[in-house]
């Protein structure tokens, strides 16, 4: 199998507008790691072009996936997305529907929600999942000299920070009709002609997939080595010597911890997590590690 994304991207919130959306110059960068097949490698999309669909001028953003596949070649596959603004909304064009439909409201204030675009009754569980978007919080953040609002977003899929420019923190397939995340994807990177943010934690360059083969065998024996599994309040890890960062997410992709670990075996404890499938990387650039706990 090869690393694949959603032929619809809503690209963690790339949408386009002339100041907090989209400017000329904007490119993102996300970590891309296949959630079923667990490869993984990086993604770039970049604002290419002015548009026009349904009445509307919409920035065309073209994207590019490079990555690992299970045989250890590196793929590299197109995608992309439409976006425009208007204000302080951000809007998404479906191919299928022929329309645009609120993909980011940047306007809303706490208690506030909105539905995925193009959504339809129960198409992603019903209320028991939350199809709407939720708005928790909102606030301001300065990015090379630039305020920028932000979202705090919850919906039943996942939580997580919305913000102008920059987009969704975890980065996003869009499923028409609900926002449901395909693979564990951080933002790495964004920048335009004004602002060039990088992730606090990133120790390597933006575009990254490893060593290729020689990264994949070096944690191969880490990734078989987590037991017990199925587990329940805790789980053992096998370790290269040094210092390692270890992170945990959740089946919808939500990073639920980050820690630094030292020695050749280290513990991870879960007697605070429900049961169910997670995710566990360790070291920027591995595969992750599925996990589950009974």
């Amino acid at each position: 199998m090869r690393l694949t994304l959603t032929t619809v991207l809503v690209v963690t919130g790339l949408t386009l507008s002339a100041q907090n959306w989209c400017p000329p110059g904007a490119t993102w960068t996300y970590d891309s790691h296949g959630f079923v097949m667990l490869q993984y490698g990086y993604t770039t999309l970049t604002y290419a072009s002015d548009t026009l669909l349904g009445g509307f001028t919409g920035q065309v953003i073209l994207g590019q996936t490079v990555g690992i596949n299970s045989e250890q070649e590196l793929d590299s596959i197109p995608n992309g997305a439409i976006t425009r603004h208007e204000g302080h909304v951000v809007y998404t064009w479906s191919h299928f529907a022929q329309a645009w439909d609120t993909l980011y409201n940047f306007a809303a204030v706490p208690g506030e929600h909105w539905q995925p675009p193009f959504a339809q009754p129960n198409l992603c569980g019903g209320a028991e999942f939350g199809d709407a978007v939720q708005v928790l919080d909102t606030g301001t953040v300065v990015i090379g000299g630039v305020p920028l609002r932000y979202l705090d977003i919850h919906n039943g899929f996942y939580d997580g920070i919305v913000t102008e420019r920059l987009g969704f923190a975890m980065g996003m397939m869009l499923a028409e009709g609900c926002w449901v995340p395909e693979c564990l994807c951080d933002l790495r990177c964004y920048h335009d002609a004004e602002i060039n943010y990088v992730r606090s934690d990133l120790t390597t360059p933006c575009e990254f997939v490893g060593n290729g083969a020689t990264s994949l065998e070096r944690f191969s024996d880490v990734s078989m080595s987590a037991s017990p599994n199925p587990g329940t309040d805790h789980f053992d890890l096998r370790l290269p010597k040094g210092v390692h960062a270890i992170t945990v997410f959740d089946a919808t992709g939500r990073l639920l911890s980050r820690r630094s670990m030292t020695g050749e075996r280290a513990r991870v404890g879960t007697a605070d997590l429900p049961s169910g499938i997670y995710l566990v990387r360790v070291d920027e650039g591995s595969v992750p590690l599925r996990w589950v706990k009974e």
